[in-house]
C-alpha cells in the first residue's frame, strides 16, 4: 500500500492471503504472489514499502489469526467441507455450500455448557445414552446442514456419517446456548433445520446472560410443544430421557445480568 510504514498497524479483512516464498529477512523477490485462501486467516502484519525499481523489501513479519461469523466464507462441497474442518484447528459450519467459522466462545458460554453436559451424563451413565458437548457435528441431510450444537444427547446406538465418527445422524436431543452474533439464527432457521431430524425429541435454548431457557418437545402429531422454566428454581422436563435440568443447575457459577 502505497505510503505503509512498517510501524502502521495494518487493519484489514482480507480474503486474499499475500504469500511470500520464503520469510527471511531483507529477501527480495520483484512481486509479491497474491493466491486466494480459504478464509482470511493470515496475514502478514509488518512489511517495509515498496523501495525501488518495482521491487518489495521484506523484513519483519507478524503473523495473526482472525475469524468471521458474520458471512460466509467459501462454497464448498460436502466432501470438501469436512476435509477443511477435519484438517484445521477452527470450527466451522456448512449450510447448503457455504461454510461459516465458528469464533470462541465466552466465559458464561463455557460454564453453561459444561453445566449442562455435567449434569446429563451424571444422570445417564448407567443408561445406553452418550452426551457430547461442542465438539461433535450433527448433520442435517435433506438440507445439507452440518453444525455443532453446544452439547448433544443420543440415546440407543449412534449412527455417524463415516468411520471418523465426528458426525452424529440421530441426536435425542440438542442444546443452544445463545449469542448474540448466533441467535437469531439458532432461534429460526437452524431450529427449522434441526426438526427435520427424525429422532430429535427435545431442543433447548438457554440464554447466557439472563435466567431464560426455551424447551421445545416434539409431540406425536409432530407438532412442538414449547416451555419455558425461567424461574431458578424451575426444572427441564426432560420427557425422551426420563430425566430433568434443574434450572439453578444450569447456570451455576454464571454471572447474569440481573438487570
Amino acid at each position: 500500500r502505497p505510503g505503509y510504514r512498517a510501524a502502521d498497524p495494518l487493519r484489514t479483512q482480507a480474503d486474499l492471503l499475500i504469500a511470500c516464498p520464503t520469510l527471511e529477512r531483507d529477501h527480495r523477490l520483484s512481486q509479491p504472489s497474491v493466491v486466494p485462501f480459504l478464509y482470511p486467516r493470515i496475514l502478514v502484519k509488518d512489511w517495509i514499502p515498496p523501495s525501488g525499481q518495482g521491487r518489495f523489501e521484506l523484513s519483519r513479519f507478524v503473523f495473526m489469526e482472525i475469524t468471521l461469523t458474520s458471512r460466509p466464507i467459501i462454497r464448498l462441497t460436502q466432501a470438501e467441507y469436512l476435509k477443511l474442518d477435519r484438517q484445521s484447528e477452527l470450527r466451522h459450519e456448512f449450510l447448503a455450500g457455504e461454510v461459516f467459522v465458528m469464533t470462541g466462545a465466552s466465559r458464561n458460554h463455557n460454564l453453561i455448557t459444561v453445566n449442562v453436559a455435567a449434569a446429563l451424563s451424571e444422570q445417564l451413565r448407567r443408561r445406553q445414552c452418550e452426551v457430547y458437548a461442542s465438539d461433535v457435528r450433527v448433520k442435517v441431510s435433506p438440507q445439507r446442514l452440518y453444525a455443532y450444537p453446544d452439547v448433544i444427547v443420543v440415546c440407543g446406538n449412534p449412527r455417524f456419517e463415516d468411520e471418523v465418527n465426528d458426525t452424529l445422524l440421530n441426536p435425542t436431543i440438542l442444546i443452544e446456548v445463545l449469542s448474540k452474533s448466533t441467535e437469531a439464527y439458532d432461534r429460526g432457521l437452524k431450529f427449522e433445520l434441526y426438526r427435520g431430524l427424525e429422532s430429535l425429541q427435545e431442543f433447548i435454548l438457554i440464554a447466557q446472560n439472563k435466567c431464560h431457557v426455551k424447551h421445545y418437545r416434539r409431540q406425536s402429531d409432530n407438532r412442538w410443544i414449547l416451555t419455558e422454566p425461567n424461574d431458578p428454581a424451575g426444572l427441564v422436563a426432560l420427557e425422551s430421557i426420563a430425566g430433568q435440568l434443574a434450572v439453578e443447575q444450569i447456570y451455576l457459577k454464571v454471572a447474569l445480568d440481573l438487570h
